[in-house]
């Protein structure tokens, strides 16, 4: 093999593990959304409670199943009342069920 195919073969495997799969992960508190975090697929995500004038509190260490896809959500570490919501895909901005600014709701 030469030396430039190899680089070729290097380089384009770079590339294609680069692309991960953004999920947006869900918590819930008492059965009532409580969070969104985006995140990777398959990476644990960080929940903390934050309030004023106190220390930031971890209630949850969440990861979804596979590192490729958006699904199954599994949470550790759960304070009491949090449980796992779901892990969604990312949607693109203007569309429902997106995470940012949706300028078609904006103008109403």
């Amino acid at each position: 093999m030469q030396f430039s195919t190899i680089i070729t073969v290097c380089l384009f495997t770079g590339l294609a593990s680069a692309n991960f799969v953004q999920c947006n992960h869900h918590l819930l508190y008492n059965g009532r959304h409580w969070g969104t975090i985006r995140k990777n697929a398959g990476w644990a995500v960080r929940f903390y409670e934050e309030k004023p004038d106190q220390p930031k509190r971890l209630v949850a260490i969440c990861k979804n199943a596979s590192p490729v896809h958006c699904n199954y959500l599994k949470c550790t570490n759960l304070a009491p009342g949090f449980s796992a919501g779901t892990s969604t895909d990312v949607l693109s901005s203007g569309t429902v069920g997106s995470i940012g600014n949706d300028p078609q709701a904006q103008r109403q």
